[in-house]
């Protein structure tokens, strides 16, 4: 993962970021972050009424409304205003 991170940042990519489940994050990722650039961004799906860890943006729900428009959406929180 650290490759692929620092190889976009290398070909001029300003921001890196990971998109995961909860799950893979704990299980495979989270722990592995010292290789990347400092200013990956951290994106996490965990359908749950808490994150339970730090993450720049919170994929908290994939069955979401929004008044107007039928379907169901994937609804984020944002704690990074520049992500």
């Amino acid at each position: 993962m650290a490759e692929a991170l620092n190889e976009m940042q290398a070909l001029g990519q300003a921001k890196v970021g990971i998109y995961a489940g909860y799950f893979n994050w704990k299980s495979y990722l989270e722990g592995h972050t010292d290789t990347w650039p400092g200013n990956t961004k951290i994106w996490l799906a965990r359908y749950n009424t808490t994150l339970g860890t730090n993450a720049d943006v919170w994929q908290y729900t994939e069955t979401g409304t929004i008044d107007g428009i039928t379907g169901h959406f994937d609804l984020d929180i944002s704690y990074d205003p520049d992500f």
